[in-house]
């Protein structure tokens, strides 16, 4: 089955980080079957990069936060190279570069990113190997090629 066009955002700390094996196959067969793959990251860009690169997880661009802010001049950095952002803006940025994007889903860990959404938010549990959607279970636990199965179902009665 093919899926041409439709995107999928994944979040890097607590869902790619939580399962780099699963996501390494999961990116290349969501490649070959014709989705676009947004890595959507607190970040910084060249950290995740380097990770992405390492473990051969495949994306088709990389969104990084603390990078975005920083070029706009809206982080504050502190002497222990701790950085903040303000609150709200933090929150908001993944869902409206989801939906400036056209991202088709977000896969991420922090629940309170998902208020913002427009865009479907699907709540990813690392332990339980699932992710809840608007009141769809999303299975991570079988493998790769079943779960983009589960995205790809989820997506065509959705999107």
């Amino acid at each position: 089955m093919t899926h041409f066009n439709l995107k999928i955002g994944i979040d890097f700390h607590g869902v790619i980080t939580a399962s780099p094996k699963f996501f390494k196959d999961f990116t290349r067969l969501a490649q070959e079957q014709g989705f676009k793959i947004y890595i959507i990251s607190g970040g910084p860009y060249q950290k995740v990069k380097d990770y992405l690169d390492a473990h051969e997880i495949k994306y088709d661009s990389i969104f990084a936060l603390v990078d975005y802010f920083a070029a706009q001049g809206k982080v504050t950095y502190g002497e222990n190279g701790r950085f903040e952002v303000e609150e709200d803006l933090w929150n908001r940025a993944k869902a409206e570069y989801c939906r400036e994007h056209g991202i088709n889903i977000q896969i991420d860990d922090s629940p309170e990113y998902g208020v913002a959404f427009s865009t479907p938010f699907c709540h990813y549990n690392s332990e339980k190997k699932v992710c809840e959607v608007d009141g769809h279970q999303i299975d991570f636990g079988v493998s790769p090629e079943q779960t983009l199965n589960l995205i790809g179902a989820y997506l065509k009665q959705n999107v």
